[in-house]
């Protein structure tokens, strides 16, 4: 029988390595050897003890975590070849394929009208965040040598995009549907809110998923950026990190501990006039009320990305002030949609000679310091964070 080595979330702050057998595959299945998978905002939030997913949907510990996986499949059943790929093309063994992290039934009402957000589904599973390893075939997360690839889960190849940068897709399929919120916000004729080329973009966070937002909104055609961090020392890091390295997408970054100064400063950046578009990707839901103080006098809008698992905090907004006499549209990504990760495959080929995806992960740790990890996407001194489960060596990548 053969094992595979896993890192498995036994509950709040307990991270242990566990063996597992590695599952026979059938013919309408896979199984992918995990070349990375990243460290989400999400795996942070279960690790310390917020387990409460859209939908009211509970973390079923113990789980393998990692739901954004690249990896090259190593067995795969003959119906699987031409199934699981998700424009239709044939898979065959040593392919490089990202997994859509969400897998649905395909028949609830939800997977039929929601176009594409396979987490509405209301019999979905996630990979890395809703599923137990406690029962076979167990390797249902990226923090695995090897993965289990489900008949229903959509596969995307990404032959000519190294590992370090395909590990990104599924974050930048969140970005892809973001953008495409604010681009579409309430209909097809011109409209005030949402997103115009040449607008000024603030972005609330400089963790990995706030630049890998304005890193999509540079590619589609934003004006000035400004990144805004919290004033902490982790803040600090990434925002002089951003600021050295992603020069030609941030215009502007931010690094206040007040929020006052944070809002005034990014006023003071704006002549004034405040943000045509904010996308919040903090996870603190007091950046909700700040985001609104940074939009424009009339017809801005807010995009909530990174209050996404609940920590059970609400927050008191002033409507007249910050809505109504503001003409404020506030709208939440749920998720991503399936095919943003075809959209980002094509447009990180694209542009991998003009920005460097590659210096978004910043540090890559071996399967068996995944609490290390873990523990060191927390404290923030980092972009993106991997897990690479087959391979025995710590990884600094200093650029």
């Amino acid at each position: 029988m053969r094992l595979a080595k896993a890192a498995v979330m036994k509950g709040a702050g307990n991270i242990e390595i566990q063996e597992f057998p590695v599952p026979e595959i059938k013919e309408n299945e896979a199984l992918i050897k995990v070349e990375l998978s990243g460290i989400c905002g999400t795996d942070k939030y279960m690790y310390k003890g917020f387990t409460t997913h859209p939908g009211g949907k509970i973390t079923p510990f113990p789980i393998i975590p990692g739901h954004e996986i690249v990896g090259i499949i190593h067995d795969i059943g003959e119906e699987a070849k031409t199934t699981l790929e998700g424009t239709g093309e044939e898979l065959k063994l040593g392919d490089r394929v990202v997994p859509v992290c969400d897998v649905g039934c395909n028949s609830c009402f939800n997977c039929k009208f929601t176009y594409g957000y396979v987490a509405w589904c209301e019999r979905s599973f996630g990979y890395g965040t809703l599923i137990s390893c406690k029962d076979p075939p167990h390797l249902f997360g990226g923090w695995s040598q090897y993965m289990y690839i489900h008949p229903n889960t959509i596969l995307f190849k990404a032959e000519k995009i190294p590992s370090e940068v395909a590990v990104l897709t599924e974050p930048f399929a969140v970005a892809y549907g973001t953008l495409m919120k604010a681009m579409h916000p309430c209909s097809p004729t011109l409209d005030l809110h949402g997103f115009n080329p040449g607008d000024t973009i603030v972005i609330q966070g400089p963790g990995p998923i706030g630049l890998i937002h304005a890193i999509m909104a540079r590619i589609v055609g934003a004006g000035d950026i400004i990144v805004v961090g919290a004033g902490t020392e982790s803040d600090s890091w990434r925002t002089n990190y951003i600021s050295r390295e992603f020069t030609n997408v941030v215009d502007y970054t931010v690094n206040e501990k007040n929020p006052e100064s944070r809002v005034k400063e990014v006023l003071s950046l704006t002549g004034g006039k405040g943000a045509d578009l904010v996308i919040e990707c903090t996870g603190a839901p007091d950046a909700l009320i700040e985001g609104l103080e940074m939009l424009r006098g009339k017809g801005g809008m807010l995009l909530v990305v990174g209050i996404f698992i609940d920590i059970g905090k609400s927050v008191e907004i002033n409507p007249a002030r910050l809505l109504s006499h503001k003409g404020a549209l506030i709208m939440g990504v749920p998720n991503h949609p399936i095919q943003g990760y075809h959209v980002a495959l094509k447009l990180m080929g694209k542009f991998m000679g003009k920005i460097p995806f590659h210096k978004i992960v910043t540090h890559i740790y071996p399967l068996h310091e995944a609490k290390r990890a873990i523990e060191k996407a927390i404290e923030g001194k980092a972009i993106k964070v991997a897990v690479a489960p087959n391979k025995c060596a710590e990884t600094h990548l200093t650029h």
